[in-house]
């Protein structure tokens, strides 16, 4: 099995709280970009995995809902300097 596919079952592995939320960003153009959201949401207690994607301008997050909410995870890809549009 390759790294990549191991990887996406592991994200997909969820806990009793967790939740999976895909946010809509713009303003994301490169590696460095996806680097920035992907530190500052994995800074967050109760983030277990994050990626950010600047091809899709997207951001999948899995987080314990009895630890944070999305307003706080969409706060968090705000104050990193882009939109999220949904």
């Amino acid at each position: 099995m390759c790294l990549g596919k191991i990887h996406d079952i592991l994200f997909l592995y969820k806990g009793v709280n967790d939740m999976e939320k895909v946010f809509q960003v713009e303003g994301m153009m490169c590696g460095g970009c996806e680097k920035r959201v992907n530190t500052a949401l994995s800074a967050v207690e109760g983030v277990s995995e994050c990626k950010a994607d600047a091809s899709t301008n997207t951001v999948r997050v899995v987080y314990d809902e009895a630890k944070v909410n999305e307003t706080t995870l969409a706060s968090t890809i705000e104050d990193t300097g882009y939109d999220v549009i949904g």
